[in-house]
């Protein structure tokens, strides 16, 4: 294989603190040059980008509000931004909260990729999203709901001809929530550690271009419902004793939902 990368980077940062406030200004201009022999072209991308931040932190409240702008060399990008914020509710407890509309152009390997049982599409269009999550969590325990619409939403899927290959879905909403656990006891000279996480994904087509398309409402192929991680220590003087797990519920490995590849657990 042979691979030649260029790239080039350059940017310019500004940041003043007035009492309770930050102002935060950015430019950078971003260049991009791959040559590759699993490639159908050179891939180019020339970025520029401008964008700023304004942050507030009073009594208990952090909040930022931030803008960007960038000009592509293939897309057009409309203005984006986020609202975030944060709000200690106790001395362990906090709140978050954020908004945020964001821009995702197809990488070199979406548009030019060509290999075997593999191929990328010129014809992509960028994906457009609006994500929205909050949160409650202290030094233990976390609680995270998100919700995030993806217009054109870039996805490789096997083709009629069983060659992977990226196409965008009209509109697609992933929801969901998830939990994290963290456990720090001692028991005599035994130290014990343990973080787990639960995961619970909704992510299905909500509108296609296909009347009476069958995929709309199915959880999307590869993505698990449920999904679970536990890693926990045991040390002990100079010894410790570490025991990973994960669950990974069962997935459809179509776009109608009609075949399923079953759940597994590997310790």
């Amino acid at each position: 294989s042979e691979l030649e990368a260029k790239n080039h980077f350059s940017s310019f940062e500004y940041q003043h603190y007035f009492k309770s406030t930050t102002t935060y200004l950015g430019s950078n201009l971003q260049q991009k040059t791959v040559y590759s022999n699993y490639y159908s072209a050179i891939a180019k991308e020339d970025l520029l980008v401008g964008y700023g931040s304004f942050k507030l932190s009073k009594n208990k409240w952090n909040s930022i509000v931030s803008l960007r702008a960038e000009t592509h060399s293939l897309y057009k990008i409309p203005i984006l931004y986020s609202i975030g914020n944060n709000y200690i509710l106790s001395e362990n407890l906090t709140w978050k909260f954020q908004f945020a509309k964001n821009f995702k152009a197809p990488t070199f390997n979406d548009l030019y990729w060509i290999g075997d049982g593999a191929i990328g599409n010129e014809n992509l269009l960028p994906e457009i999203s609006y994500s929205t999550e909050t949160s409650i969590s202290n030094n233990k325990i976390s609680f995270s709901f998100y919700s995030n619409f993806i217009n054109q939403m870039i996805r490789w899927h096997p083709n009629s001809s069983d060659v992977w290959m990226p196409q965008n879905l009209e509109s697609v909403w992933i929801r969901g929530l998830e939990f994290k656990r963290t456990l720090n006891k001692k028991i005599g000279r035994l130290k014990i550690f343990n973080q787990s996480t639960y995961s619970y994904t909704l992510s299905t087509l909500e509108e296609s271009n296909i009347e009476n398309d069958a995929r709309i409402g199915v959880q999307l192929s590869y993505v698990p419902i449920h999904k679970t991680t536990s890693l926990t220590h045991l040390d002990l003087k100079e010894w410790r004793l570490t025991v990973s797990s994960s669950y990974n519920g069962k997935v459809n490995i179509t776009s109608d939902g009609t075949e399923t590849l079953p759940s597994y657990l590997l310790v």
